[in-house]
């Protein structure tokens, strides 16, 4: 068994944190090894971006990153989509559901921003879309304070103020409880959306039960209304139980050695159970990156510290780019040690080679934990392009692009582990490369998100692109002790793909590139009526390009997949002029879209504490934000 890698500075996952206030205001704009450590490349049809029988695919675009990535706007859309091409299929169902960030302009990261829900709804033939901003209490407060002194402020992968915290956006992941909807982010407790009007109905948790992001020593210090609190933006669910698992940490700041991470169960209706988590020693596991997503299985709770890692600087200077861990520390917990009225788990960790920010679980675990890890070698997602940054021939970066995640420096890798939960080994693993994962596998869908034993998988990866390879990113990942094809054989274009994934194998199955200029970004399986097996559906996926020409469209999309055959290229096109789309992120196909029903609320005045406040503060909460949740 490992050791979490340590690491060094000022290092925050998921949010750049405690960083003096210095950005825009908002603008929107448009230690186990593995018993098989070998890459092999993986086979199956590649497919093509202009299937010979297919559908149109529309206008041939210049190749490259598509500037539309950057930006959206803050329209609500309830509108029925046009069918561009092909036609619509008559035997899905249900509601797909999309998640964004609207980003600021600025060079601001595209993943910083106001959350924004779109939900699809499929019907025999027909598609309508419906969009709704998530406004929680710090948005309808950011709103009333734009541009003022105690409003908040962009700095780098957070918007924050002194004086009252900082925000809490609510874009980056979907999570479905019981019929329930909530929308999550790595910096933030959840929040549940009525799932009919997408409305905010209450925050998962009252501020007293989540612990923020400061050390005790350090919490009389400061007096937030809007306090942080680093959880994980994939919380898992147990379909069986009904019980949402999360996590909440802190940071190890001022010389601090650890800091606390809890693990965190919640029935959906009573108060939150918390378990301080301990290694094998009795010590504290701390969180050195960040915790993007853990799974549940029937007897584990599993931990992953992902590599997502943002560096702060104070007073406003540029944070010093250092790379992330090369390597996966997971933290496994039975479940049978989570004893109500304990106050502490034991935990153990077990260190894999080649980072990730995603993985899946076999929910059935009798036989080992089998995880299905998607590797983003030498990838470095926390890493926006910005000004003075330079491509390897020394040209400046497009300021047109700034804000977009870099090009990863190598491709990816697929790896599916067996562990013995009494040994907390390796048993068994398939590690698989492809030339169909450059640039990922970074985004999921899958027909059933805990099955028993996982199957078809649904990934997107957005390629490389040389208008994104920064020489400061090659220069840090150059060495990457894991790395696949040598530096100098990293091609300068591959196109976004689709890619059908075996979780059993890790081998791809079938994938589609995407046509020059077009990015396919956020996959959505959606299940025929009466499906009988995890290919029997579609995947409905963005695309997002900066096609003018097209008539019905903005230029960003959403195709439609038949999921048993990617490779055939897309059934049909969806879009609509008004539909403005930037880097979207994670989704969710629900069945129904019922009005909330649920009791469970936490009460909007009650919860966020004003004492100490200014009087202009408690103003904007008297006048604008207790009246928008009464």
């Amino acid at each position: 068994m490992g050791e979490p890698v340590d690491r060094r500075g000022f290092l925050l996952g998921s949010a750049a944190l405690l960083a003096a206030c210095s950005g825009d205001d908002r603008d929107d704009g448009k230690g186990a090894s593995p018993t098989d450590d070998s890459s092999s490349a993986s086979t199956g049809d590649t497919g093509s971006s202009t299937p010979p029988d297919g559908i149109d695919l529309g206008p041939e675009l210049t190749p490259g990153v598509p500037r539309s990535l950057t930006g959206s706007d803050r329209a609500e859309l309830d509108v029925v989509l046009n069918v561009l091409a092909g036609e619509l299929p008559t035997d899905w169902h249900g509601h797909g559901h999309w998640v964004h960030a609207i980003p600021y302009v600025g060079g601001i990261p595209v993943f910083v921003g106001d959350g924004k829900v779109l939900r699809v709804t499929f019907e025999p033939g027909q598609a309508t879309l419906r969009s709704r901003i998530v406004k929680t209490p710090c948005h309808v407060y950011d709103d009333a304070t734009l541009g003022l002194p105690h409003g908040f402020e962009n700095d780098g992968f957070a918007r924050m103020s002194l004086e009252v915290g900082f925000r809490n956006f609510g874009n980056t992941a979907l999570v479905a409880l019981d019929g329930r909807l909530l929308v999550t982010s790595d910096a933030g407790r959840p929040w549940e959306l009525d799932p009919e009007s997408l409305e905010v109905a209450t925050a998962v948790g009252w501020n007293h039960e989540w612990a923020g992001i400061l050390p005790a020593f350090l919490e009389s210090f400061v007096d937030w209304v809007f306090p942080l609190h680093m959880t994980t933006a994939h919380p898992a669910v147990d379909p069986h139980t009904s019980e949402l698992f999360t996590v909440n940490y802190g940071l190890a700041l001022l010389g601090s050695s650890s800091a606390d991470t809890h693990v965190v169960a919640w029935d959906g209706v009573g108060e939150m159970k918390r378990w301080k988590v301990l290694d094998l020693d009795g010590r504290d596991v701390s969180i050195t990156q960040s915790v993007h997503q853990m799974v549940v299985t029937r007897n584990h709770v599993v931990l992953m510290d992902t590599a997502f890692v943002v560096e702060v600087a104070f007073g406003g200077r540029e944070p010093e780019t250092v790379p992330q861990s090369p390597d996966t520390a997971l933290h496994i917990i039975a479940r049978a040690d989570l004893v109500p009225g304990a106050s502490t788990v034991r935990a153990y960790t077990l260190v894999l080679p080649r980072e990730s920010v995603h993985f899946a679980a076999d929910y059935d675990d009798d036989d080992g934990i089998a995880l299905l890890i998607a590797h983003n070698v030498g990838a470095d997602p926390s890493e926006m392009a910005r000004q003075g940054d330079v491509d390897p021939d020394g040209q400046p970066i497009d300021p047109a692009l700034f804000g977009l995640p870099a090009s990863a420096t190598d491709i990816g890798v697929v790896g599916r582990y067996v562990i013995d939960p009494s040994t907390g080994r390796v048993v068994d693993s398939q590690v698989r490369s492809h030339e169909a994962l450059w640039g990922g596998p970074a985004l999921v869908a899958q027909a059933d998100p805990t099955p028993d034993k996982l199957g078809a998988m649904f990934w997107s990866c957005a390629g490389v692109d040389r208008e994104l390879q920064l020489q400061r990113i090659i220069d840090l990942y150059g060495d990457h002790p894991h790395r696949e094809v040598p530096l100098q054989e990293v091609p300068d274009r591959t196109p976004a793909t689709l890619v059908h994934l075996d979780a059993q194998t890790a081998d791809v199955v079938a994938s589609f590139a995407f046509p020059d200029g077009r990015w396919g970004v956020s996959p959505c399986f959606v299940p025929r009526v009466d499906a009988v097996d995890d290919t029997d559906g579609y995947v409905v996926i963005t695309v997002i390009s900066d096609d003018t020409g097209t008539e019905g469209s903005s230029g960003d999309e959403l195709w439609v997949f038949d999921a048993a055959d990617l490779a055939a290229g897309p059934v049909a096109r969806l879009g609509h002029p008004e539909l403005s789309m930037p880097f979207t992120l994670h989704t969710l196909w629900l069945p129904e879209a019922e009005p909330r029903t649920a009791s469970y609320r936490v009460d909007v005045a009650t919860d966020h504490d004003l004492e100490g406040q200014s009087a202009v503060v408690r103003d904007v909460f008297a006048n604008a934000v207790f009246p928008a949740f009464r």
